[in-house]
């Protein structure tokens, strides 16, 4: 591993990964390589601790080599304890600055902590796994049918028809993903598994879920995922992927 460390006085920031319970990540260096290569420590205030390296520049570009950088320390820190993950981009100017945002925040921190501690974010994508989803739906909602009917020759309808067309059919789309969403839930619940939704990507999406799962309650997850796949048919993929750390759970603001 490959890591460079540059003095307080050349640095341009401290950049932030994530936050921890100091009692848990006690400040140190951590044996990971962060952005621009940089040696990640630890810096600890009170009853918090986040997980910091020097940057060169404060604006950082969020390309592929940083993301993975950002990604890969936090995959780290989740080896060793539960942590509050920091959106891509945040960089404070000083040691000292990163622990003012530590003793400012340590209210909210604790209080996150503590609601995902020992938990993972898993995420379960559904798609609508057909050729095209509005001749799917143009064969399964007759409201959708008729609507097209109307306008008849698609390569021939004039402008006006085709908008209307346009919303109705994200109005069906809207209104299966609501009903999808709905009978998902009510398995996830049966498991006590909490979740959130995510946006959806394009029209094949039926759904994008974070789900907050005990790490030793995985197996749990996956018999709550294959329940709620044996209500739906072969015009469906469900996709699982993760252990993540909790970033749909939890609310790190930090102004630096």
């Amino acid at each position: 591993m490959t890591v460079s460390n540059t003095s307080e006085g050349t640095a341009a920031g401290y950049y932030i990964y994530a936050i921890a319970d100091a009692a848990e990540l006690p400040a140190e260096a951590l044996d990971a390589a962060g952005l621009e290569g940089a040696r990640v420590e630890v810096l600890s205030s009170g009853a918090s601790s986040a997980c910091v390296s020097e940057v060169r520049k404060r604006r950082l570009r969020p390309d592929r080599r940083s993301l993975s950088a950002h990604m890969g320390v936090i995959r780290r820190l989740m080896e060793r304890t539960t942590v509050l993950p920091v959106s891509f981009g945040v960089v404070a100017k000083s040691r000292a600055d990163v622990r003012e945002l530590l003793d400012r925040n340590s209210d909210s921190f604790a209080l996150q902590l503590a609601r995902v501690r020992g938990k993972v974010e898993m995420g379960l994508r559904v798609l609508w796994d057909v050729p095209n989803v509005f001749e799917y739906f143009v064969n399964t909602r007759a409201d959708l049918r008729a609507a097209r009917d109307t306008v008849g020759d698609i390569r021939a309808a004039n402008r006006d028809d085709m908008i209307e067309l346009g919303r109705f059919f994200e109005r069906v789309l809207g209104e299966e993903r609501e009903r999808y969403v709905e009978q998902i839930g009510e398995v996830l619940a049966a498991y006590d598994i909490p979740h959130a939704r995510g946006k959806v990507r394009n029209e094949r999406d039926v759904m994008n879920l974070a789900c907050l799962v005990a790490r030793d309650g995985l197996e749990d997850f996956d018999r709550a995922v294959g329940e709620a796949a044996s209500g739906f048919d072969n015009n469906f993929t469900f996709d699982v992927s993760g252990p993540w750390a909790p970033a749909s759970f939890v609310d790190v603001t930090l102004e630096t």
